[in-house]
């Protein structure tokens, strides 16, 4: 874990890497999508689309250093989209 002076009169402790948060994400969206080919390949595009990451990059970069919000970029988008489909696929199998 790594202590973040918040400049608020306290600090914050963040783990040091949220590369297992992004691996589960992509996980979790790899096997929603595996009966799926068409949202499947889109998905593909858009994983190692360098366009796409420096997307992510941008964003997390606005969000994080311009208007003081938390993470926006890559992982914040896979885990986001995880979630989505697991709802999604809750809702269809009603």
């Amino acid at each position: 874990m790594v202590r973040v002076a918040t400049g608020m009169g306290f600090e914050l402790e963040l783990p040091e890497s949220y590369t297992h948060l992004k691996l589960e994400a992509e996980k979790a969206i790899d096997e929603i999508l595996s009966d799926r080919p068409k949202a499947r390949r889109m998905w593909e595009l858009m994983r190692y689309d360098p366009e796409v990451n420096a997307d992510w990059d941008m964003a997390n970069y606005i969000a994080v250093a311009k208007l003081k919000y938390n993470d926006h970029g890559e992982i914040h988008a896979k885990i986001v989209a995880a979630n989505a489909l697991k709802m999604l696929e809750g809702w269809r199998r009603r």
